[in-house]
Order: C-alpha cells, then sequence, then structure tokens
C-alpha cells in the first residue's frame, strides 16, 4: 500500500516539476494575461465543467473525486519520494506549485485502497509565470515533462510524442511506464496550451482493462 501511493504520488509531483529546468523568468509574461478569470470549474455527479477553457467532461460513474486535502496528501508524498532521489529537484516544486491549478483528480477506488487504483488528473499551468518563450505548444511541455521525469532519477520508459484530438482540440500525448515491482504503472500526459495556460491530462493505469475505461473518460471530452 505505501509503496503504491508513493508511487501515485511521485507521479503527480513529477508532473508539477516539469518546467523548473528551463524557467528562467518568474514575472508573469505580458503575453498571455488574458481578462478572463481561471477558476477550478465545478462538479456535479460525474460531470465537470470548467469555464474558463470551455471545458466539459464526465468522470466514469462510480469513481471517487479527491478533496483538496486528499490531493495535497499526495502531493506531499511525491515531494517525499522525489526528495529521496534528487533533493535540489525536490526543493523546487514548491515553485512549481504555485503556478498549478489542480482542477480534477479522481480515482476508480477511494485513495485509501490497498491495491492498483487507476485514477485521472487534470491540471492547468501558468505560463505566464515561466516566461513567455518557455511553452508555446502542447509539445513543448511534454518534452519538459519527459526531461523533469528523467531528473527524479526513477527509471522511467517513454513512448514517442504524438498528437491526438481530445473534443475537436489538438493535444500533444506521450506514454511513460514506471516497472514498480507488484505492477507495472503507465502514466499517459495530454497536454495543449489554451489562453496562457498549459492544460492537462494525466491518466494512470496498470492494465488494458483500467486503459479502457479512462479512454471512455477522454472520449467524453468537449469544448465549447
Amino acid at each position: 500500500m505505501k509503496a503504491l501511493k508513493s508511487t501515485l504520488g511521485l507521479l503527480l509531483a513529477a508532473s508539477l516539476v516539469f518546467a523548473t529546468g528551463c524557467n528562467k523568468n518568474q514575472n508573469a509574461s505580458k503575453e498571455n494575461e488574458t481578462k478572463k478569470t481561471i477558476t477550478l470549474g465545478t462538479q456535479e455527479g460525474t460531470k465537470y465543467t470548467n469555464e474558463y477553457f470551455g471545458l466539459e467532461l464526465k468522470l466514469p460513474e462510480g469513481w471517487t473525486i479527491a478533496s483538496d486535502e486528499e490531493k495535497e496528501a499526495v502531493f506531499q508524498t511525491g515531494q517525499d519520494v522525489i526528495a529521496e532521489n534528487n533533493e535540489e529537484l525536490a526543493e523546487k516544486l514548491d515553485l512549481a506549485a504555485q503556478r498549478t491549478l489542480y482542477l480534477l483528480m479522481a480515482s476508480k477506488y477511494p485513495m485509501t485502497y490497498e491495491g492498483p487504483n487507476p485514477n485521472v488528473i487534470c491540471i492547468a499551468e501558468n505560463l505566464g509565470l515561466l516566461g513567455s518563450a518557455s511553452v508555446k505548444t502542447g509539445k513543448d511541455y511534454i518534452d519538459i515533462t519527459k526531461t523533469g521525469l528523467e531528473q527524479t532519477g526513477v527509471p522511467y520508459t517513454f513512448s514517442d510524442v504524438t498528437t491526438v484530438k481530445l473534443g475537436g482540440k489538438d493535444f500533444d500525448t506521450i506514454e511513460a511506464t514506471l516497472d514498480a515491482g507488484e505492477i507495472i504503472l503507465t502514466q499517459k500526459y495530454y497536454a495543449t496550451v489554451i489562453d496562457g495556460y498549459a492544460l492537462v491530462f494525466i491518466n494512470s493505469y496498470t492494465n488494458e482493462d483500467e486503459a479502457a475505461e479512462i479512454n471512455a473518460y477522454m472520449n467524453s471530452i468537449s469544448f465549447k
């Protein structure tokens, strides 16, 4: 159970580290400022909407939505695990957290479940706080994510970067796979840039059945 929780936390925390290697400017970029106000979105049953991104999706029936406290606990677990491998990188997580909004985190079973637990995460990264030249496209984000994951010292293997359509929008995507001994965990990242933010989906699963269930949720994504 501890190993699985640490793995989940590590994956979430590592996803927040992605930009620390190229971040040269902590000041907000004027290019990315917008009059719209971003929010965490709203959840009604299995339906999630976010007006800022014009996003709507439907989670699988019966899945558990993480509370803010549970999100924080997962992040802290990941930070602790990363610190064991790369203390300098762990210290940068606080900066990454300031740039990131945790829009949604859900899992098939409660966070206390003692076993493989497929999960989905949606985050928004404020690109204005990275400097205007850092990330222009979803692929830019994916490339830096890969670098950040490699810096954790965890033995990931990666697929090639490809582009897919989600709700009519182009998302760049990559798979990161980790052999955790008892399980082989696959994490799939999807990223695009919308109105000054990188909108990112991170899906984690351990087998084809779990992947199929998550794919159904991804196919529900739509944009206004």
